[in-house]
């Protein structure tokens, strides 16, 4: 009964393929991660959810930005930053963003890497939204320490550890 109603409702499927891809990825089955969740986009385009889509391709590049095809990857989070961008600020353009902060800082882009850290905490911190938060303020510490301020960056370290611990 239940596969039956999943097969009459695409977006309640492309949810539930998101979850098991991003659960297949924390479990290191990138090639299941990557199956699942460019499944879920490909349900959420055909579908019209362009926000949705997007928010799913921000999950798929927290697996592919660290292996082979890494600017292609950046270029679709760009992508759906530019679509999620669109709507109203929410927790997905502040988790995108967070993550885009990270991901440039990694390629050493510290302007590109500050720039989406910013927005991320602008955004988080009017939201409420905790994870991004915690995310954004990872990624800020990790720019200023780049940058040659040690201690502030080691404060903002701390106090993103307290801030995660306390939200769990």
């Amino acid at each position: 009964e239940q596969a039956s109603a999943l097969a009459d409702d695409p977006l309640a499927r492309a949810a539930l393929l998101a979850d098991a891809g991003e659960m297949a990825g924390y479990s290191a089955d990138r090639d299941a991660a990557r199956e699942l969740l460019e499944q879920a986009i490909a349900t959420y385009e055909a579908a019209g959810k362009t926000h949705a889509a997007a928010r799913v391709t921000g999950r798929l590049g927290r697996f592919k930005l660290f292996g082979s095809g890494r600017d292609e990857m950046l270029a679709r989070l760009e992508h759906a930053f530019e679509v999620i961008s669109a709507d109203e600020p929410d927790e997905d353009l502040a988790q995108l963003a967070a993550h885009l902060a990270t991901a440039y800082w990694y390629g050493g882009d510290l302007d590109r890497a500050d720039a989406r850290a910013e927005l991320a905490l602008e955004v988080a911190q009017a939201g409420h939204f905790v994870k991004p938060l915690a995310t954004a303020l990872r990624a800020k510490g990790m720019v200023l320490l780049s940058r040659g301020r040690d201690e502030e960056a080691f404060a903002l370290e701390k106090h993103t550890l307290d801030f995660a611990l306390e939200h769990d």
